[in-house]
């Protein structure tokens, strides 16, 4: 089956392998947002190995690259042609988790967007400074951890009190970024899915434009 052939590259660090059966499934009528799920699938059964102790730190590092590979043969079709733009990205403070992040930034940054990336347990001063320094369009933020989720509202309402929070879209993404986040903590969006998230990003960056 396509999903285990895939879990099989995947695993074994072989993005030839998976490549070309990616290329072979979109041939064939498989659609982009049905390889994007299967790669949001694999990327669930990694992060459980991982917390299960039969990944290490490292074997999530290479198996996410790889996985960012892959997602660049499903980003959306209209990628290149989005206006510049740039986005600040981090992990929450409490949480350590990278790899959705990573596989996020390394789509942002094959679209043509300046991505900085913050890295993992972001404290509230960190993210702001770097709003301050860097003006970007868009902060994203990123949290696995459900106990985070307040962490994530702290870090909101931190940009409304400094005036901030008006200057940027922005958006949660993470296991715990479901819809019901938007409206409970204050951001513009949320996703699960990197895919999903690149493409709300492109839709932001063209209203922008069409503004300016």
């Amino acid at each position: 089956m396509f999903a285990d052939e895939l879990n099989a590259s995947i695993e074994a660090i072989d993005k030839g392998r998976g490549q070309t059966l990616i290329r072979d499934a979109l041939a064939t009528g498989m659609l982009p947002e049905e390889v994007a799920g299967y790669l949001k699938d694999a990327i669930a059964k990694m992060l459980k190995k991982y917390e299960e102790g039969e990944y290490f730190i490292a074997d999530l590092i290479m198996m996410g690259e790889v996985i960012a590979a892959f997602y660049q043969l499903v980003k959306p079709t209209d990628a290149d042609v989005i206006p510049s733009g740039k986005l600040v990205i981090g992990t929450i403070f409490d949480d350590i988790h990278d790899v959705g992040k990573n596989i996020f930034c390394s789509l942002a940054r094959s679209a043509g967007f300046t991505v900085v990336d913050l890295g993992i347990d972001v404290p509230v001063g960190k993210f702001i400074q770097a709003i301050e320094r860097e003006n970007p369009d868009i902060l994203g933020v990123s949290a696995v951890l459900s106990t985070t989720l307040d962490n994530v509202k702290v870090l909101v309402d931190a940009l409304e009190a400094q005036g901030l929070r008006e200057r940027v879209k922005v958006i949660l993404g993470g296991a715990v970024a479901t819809p019901d986040c938007v409206a409970a903590i204050g951001c513009d969006a949320s996703t699960m899915d990197a895919v999903e998230g690149l493409s709300q990003c492109i839709a932001w960056m063209k209203v922008q434009k069409v503004e300016d």
